[in-house]
């Protein structure tokens, strides 16, 4: 297992992944996943040998980013990395491999003195496994908002960053 930061060559296995998990998350073309990579202030993925099996984007407030949720944040929070999409593929799951992003995400925004780490979970249509995965991270509901004229709701959660050493 490798975690390791996006590149241009692996656009088209994450699309693929994205697809996937597309229930839960939004859509996504090559071009507007380029320049998601672009605008992220961390983007990385998980190989096992030449294969993309996981991949996590977030931003931070100086992001040109439309997403309602991340916009939620950003007029609410002064120093924050939003989770806009994890994805592990659906035959590595359960194998600790969003555990371990996650621990490099965090150890990312510690060392980059965010305050906090954010994201959002679908509510409706529902995804306990992914509440019960960020609760045992550690993130907390801060609100909720519907989307897509009230077919989506979404829990935004937050987890305060301990700076270690620093």
């Amino acid at each position: 297992m490798n975690i390791r930061d996006i590149t241009n060559n692996d656009i088209q296995q994450i699309l693929r992944l994205n697809e996937e998990s597309v229930y839960y998350l939004s859509p996504l073309n090559a071009q507007k996943l380029s320049k998601l990579i672009t605008q992220a202030k961390y983007h990385k993925l998980i190989v096992i040998g030449d294969k993309v099996v996981a991949f996590i984007l977030a931003f931070d407030r100086d992001a040109d980013y439309d997403s309602p949720n991340y916009q939620w944040f950003k007029t609410r929070y002064n120093s924050f990395l939003y989770i806009d999409r994890i994805v592990v593929s659906s035959e590595y799951r359960r194998m600790g491999l969003a555990d371990s992003i996650y621990n490099d995400i965090i150890d990312f925004a510690n060392n980059c003195h965010y305050e906090y780490l954010t994201c959002e979970i679908n509510i409706l249509p529902p995804n306990p496994g992914s509440i019960q995965f960020h609760d045992k991270h550690k993130f907390v509901e801060v609100g909720t908002q519907w989307l897509y004229n009230k077919e989506k709701q979404v829990s935004l959660r937050e987890r305060k960053i301990i700076r270690e050493n620093n």
